[in-house]
């Protein structure tokens, strides 16, 4: 199913126009092959600090 990110719209597969509301797909990227990557964070409190 291809989802209209205009009108969440289900649409079939290889659409071109939403049939709900006529959002062009061509407009859409396309994503790439996704990668997960780690990410470390580290959060620290200032004592006496003013925000």
């Amino acid at each position: 199913m291809l989802v209209c990110p205009s009108c969440r719209h289900d649409n079939r597969e290889g659409a071109r126009f939403c049939e709900g509301c006529g959002f062009s797909f061509a407009s859409v990227p396309t994503r790439g092959k996704e990668q997960r990557r780690t990410v470390t964070v580290l959060f620290c409190d200032l004592a006496g600090s003013t925000a």
